[in-house]
């Protein structure tokens, strides 16, 4: 809902997709911690989430960055968020007992009584989990990309759409029976 209201504002129009993408963001932020915080917290969460969905969104379009589904605001941003939100909502009794995927007991020791303390590792540990999905996901994406680049370079493959495809459209071009995307009595066909 806050995405959806923010954006009249910044766009000048109503903006459904704002209101899938707050919805997808409070659920991306607050899947790192659902079992271990109360629903106040939960919503406090999601909500602190939509506005770095928002904040995010802005900055890469800012960045002229293509993201017209707002996979970086929602998936990157708020996936981050909550993992550093599990750390910060995450505690017991004065602030001291880690709940962690164990619902609403403490962490435990052997015997049975809750460790305390816990705060420095378990952010230390989700930090480090934060820096080891960016190296795993931004290694991965820059193999394909230069695999891709690298054919291109040799006339294998094309990442963009040639010209032609781009004048004649996707769905016309490759999708039959092309009546459903019969469109050019309604607007005319632009150009890039």
């Amino acid at each position: 809902t806050f995405l959806f209201l923010s954006r009249k504002p910044i766009q000048g129009r109503w903006d459904v997709t704002g209101c899938c993408s707050g919805i997808l963001a409070g659920l991306v932020s607050i899947s790192a911690a659902a079992a271990s915080v109360e629903v106040g917290v939960a919503f406090a969460i999601a909500f602190i989430g939509s506005i770095i969905c928002l904040g995010a969104s802005v900055a890469v379009k800012a960045a002229k960055i293509d993201d017209p589904m707002d996979v970086i605001a929602i998936f990157f941003a708020c996936g981050w968020w909550g993992l550093f939100a599990e750390t910060l909502f995450d505690w017991g009794k004065d602030f001291d007992n880690f709940h962690g995927a164990n619902g609403f007991r403490c962490a435990a020791k052997l015997d049975g009584s809750c460790l305390t303390g816990m705060g420095a590792e378990v952010s230390g540990a989700n930090w480090a989990m934060m820096f080891f999905i960016l190296a795993w996901v931004g290694g991965l994406t820059a193999l394909i990309f230069c695999f891709l680049a690298a054919l291109n370079l040799a006339g294998g493959y094309q990442v963009g759409p040639t010209a032609g495809l781009q004048n004649q459209g996707y769905d016309e071009a490759w999708h039959d029976p092309v009546v459903g995307y019969d469109l050019e009595d309604v607007m005319p066909k632009t150009s890039l």
